[in-house]
């Protein structure tokens, strides 16, 4: 992803990849930037048993799915 560009897509990180990543590094956390009722309805990711959590962040405004212009300020204000 860009930084000249905050809403360029950075592409996809498959599942298995992903976890690899989180394992390896004891510092990596996995934000979820889905929306609340994608959390709700499809699940939310289990990270216990590499005794982590997900860090909870949408990235889109649900009902509208606009683009959230506070979501960087939010993310650097978790302090990851």
């Amino acid at each position: 992803m860009s930084l000249a560009d905050p809403n360029a897509y950075a592409g996809d990180v498959p599942a298995q990849e992903a976890l690899r990543m989180l394992a390896a590094d004891s510092k990596a956390v996995m934000v979820d930037v889905r929306t609340e009722p994608e959390w709700q309805y499809v699940g939310a990711p289990d990270l216990s048993a590499l005794d982590k959590e997900v860090l909870f962040l949408s990235w889109q405004v649900y009902p509208a799915m606009a683009v959230d212009p506070g979501f960087a300020e939010r993310l650097a204000a978790t302090g990851v």
